[in-house]
């Protein structure tokens, strides 16, 4: 029963510090998200503000030019991000999705009294607010709009629909516990799952989260939510250069409910091991990658472009002031796949100066190599039909991801005469997705695999062990004493031994060989393709005789040992949790004998 209470003990340890680097990986990914949505919209602003600025600031423009400037310049948000433009005087003058603005006066509303009262050209975020005319919960971006005088024009605004933020948040929800919240430096909140609607602008200055901010940028603590009462683990994330910071909590039920289980379990079959489910980011990556390759913002552009064909030389100065604006790859292709426009990002990204590519086919500019790649996008592309799509381009000694949207350009007749090219820089965003599928597959202290990529490499080895009849041999270790290291050197020398455990552990094992950490000080190797049974027990001899060199811990040296439990899978019966629970059953009986030795699990020994 000692022993029983030492295992509950140190699994509510080890799934309360899993519970932390949830919410710290989780408020990461969430504040990269909520950055590209305000940057995306923050892109349509600064187009805005520019396009506007050739207005005469003496007169008082129609309000269809004014609109036009701002459908051009605002075309990729959708209904929910929209651009609007209040002039001088605070008066509404027009919205980019036609929001019946126009005479309604926003001079006490902060994002314009901000901007007006100084000459700051920079990107104001705004607190949580009902808007004026649309009666929506929002936060407010704006801009100063200036004249190519030096006059002021106006503020253009783009309110953000906060429940659209909440729904994104809401999606990635991975457990019933977990609660998101974007909040303003100001205090007040301007999305949060669970309970958007109650918490939208409520005040959290007094709350442990605003003290955490004023100490740190990031960090986590231990609390109780001003929302729902429920005592939490937060992690929260700043979002780089914005007056917003992302929040996230996980009840401490997620992890005590467990203590309540063990018990009972322990009580009929003498322990069970909680197992700790780690949270994958698949739906926060999910919606994060929608955001960025919106079809609002393709589509929207590729209307656009067909829309100024029939008025290329009127629009022409417009139409080079707007492409050369975007962070993106727009060019035009005639029936001979020539080039007949291109913007000049070009230049940023290849180095290739603004027509420099005129009267040239993809392959004569890019090579043979890059135009295979494209091909068969651009045969469909003639043939009539939209295509999107992404690839690795290597060019220059570089290699990008881009996404790529193909738009035939039909004639009055029908007839196919050249299509519309954009392709979009993502790599960015495929690194950021890369890391973050690796986070959830790799223990962030020693580097191993974990519990989730353990059980899939487990699942395989036993498929290939039943196919090829071979032998398969596993390893359940942990380290003996482990609690009194704790107690003695503090948890910052609990890490250091687990680290140095797991690199003694690979190092004796063949590359081919899995080694992984489960929890706390629980350790698994997997070894496969065997010619002999007995190769197992000699590499947990060769464990535990690796052990016999001290560890150095916080400047002193300790002398540290295994247990280990020793099993050979049975591969026409045996699956992934009968195996471990085999091995566990050896581990206790080490453990039993002494410690600082291996037993192998025998076929009538029962398992835990």
């Amino acid at each position: 029963m000692v022993l029983l209470a030492w295992k509950i003990h140190a699994g509510y340890q080890s799934d309360r510090q899993t519970a932390l680097e949830q919410t710290r990986n989780f408020a990461q990914a969430m504040s990269a998200h909520v950055l590209s949505a305000i940057h995306l919209t923050d892109l349509a602003l600064s187009r805005s503000a520019e396009a506007l600025s050739v207005l005469d600031p003496d007169a008082m423009p129609p309000t269809a030019t004014v609109g036009q400037l701002l459908a051009t310049s605002g075309r990729a948000l959708d209904t929910n991000f929209l651009v609007t433009f209040v002039d001088r005087n605070g008066i509404g003058v027009v919205s980019s999705n036609n929001l019946p603005i126009s005479g309604v006066s926003y001079l006490d509303r902060p994002y314009f009294a901000t901007r007006a009262a100084s000459d700051n050209l920079g990107l104001y975020v705004g607190a949580p607010d009902i808007g004026r005319v649309s009666n929506r919960r929002t936060f407010f971006l704006s801009r100063r709009v200036m004249s190519n005088s030096g006059k002021f024009l106006g503020v253009v605004a783009a309110p953000i629909d906060a429940s659209v933020i909440a729904e994104v948040f809401r999606n990635a929800l991975f457990q019933p516990t977990l609660s998101i919240a974007l909040v303003h430096s100001d205090g007040k909140i301007i999305a949060r799952v669970p309970r958007f609607a109650e918490s939208f602008a409520v005040d959290v200055t007094g709350s442990e989260l605003f003290k955490e901010i004023k100490k740190s940028p990031s960090g986590s603590y231990e609390g109780v939510s001003m929302i729902d009462g429920n005592r939490r683990i937060f992690s929260y994330q700043t979002v780089p250069d914005l007056p917003l910071t992302v929040s996230v909590g996980i009840a401490s039920t997620s992890w005590t409910n467990g203590i309540r289980d063990d018990l009972i379990a322990g009580a009929v079959a003498l322990g069970v091991i909680l197992i700790v489910l780690v949270f994958s980011g698949r739906y926060a990556l999910a919606s994060f990658d929608r955001l960025l390759t919106s079809e609002t913002m393709q589509r929207g552009l590729n209307e656009q472009l067909r829309a100024t064909k029939d008025e290329l030389r009127r629009g022409e100065k417009r139409l080079w002031m707007i492409t050369d604006n975007l962070p993106a790859l727009v060019a035009y292709f005639d029936r001979e796949e020539r080039y007949t426009f291109h913007n000049s990002y070009y230049k940023t990204v290849f180095g290739m100066a603004p027509g420099e590519l005129l009267g040239k086919t993809l392959r004569e500019a890019f090579g043979e190599t890059i135009y295979a790649q494209l091909k068969n996008e651009i045969a469909q592309a003639l043939s009539g039909k939209p295509v999107d799509f992404e690839r690795l381009i290597h060019h220059g000694g570089v290699d990008r991801y881009f996404k790529y949207v193909y738009t035939p350009d039909f004639t009055a007749d029908g007839e196919v005469a050249g299509y519309y090219s954009m392709a979009t820089d993502i790599t960015d965003m495929k690194l950021i997705q890369d890391r973050l599928q690796r986070l959830a597959r790799i223990d962030t202290l020693t580097g191993l695999p974990n519990r989730n990529k353990l059980y899939e490499r487990l699942a395989e080895a036993l498929a290939r062990a039943q196919r090829n009849r071979s032998v398969l041999g596993c390893l359940y270790l942990d380290i003996d004493h482990f609690k009194q290291v704790n107690d003695t050197y503090g948890h910052a020398g609990g890490d250091a031994v687990l680290k140095q455990f797991g690199t003694r552990l690979q190092a004796c094992v063949r590359q081919t060989d899995v080694v992984a950490r489960l929890a706390g000080d629980e350790f698994v190797i997997l070894l496969e393709g065997l010619a002999q049974a007995d190769e197992v027990g000699r590499v947990a001899a060769k464990v535990i005789a690796a052990m016999k060199h001290p560890f150095q811990i916080e400047g002193e040296t300790r002398l540290i040992t295994t247990s280990i439990g020793v099993v050979i899978a049975d591969a026409e019966v045996d699956n992934p949790d009968g195996l471990l629970k085999k091995a566990d059953a050896a581990l206790y009986n080490a453990k039993r004998s002494g410690r600082n030795a291996f037993e192998t699990h025998q076929p009538d020994q029962p398992t835990a």
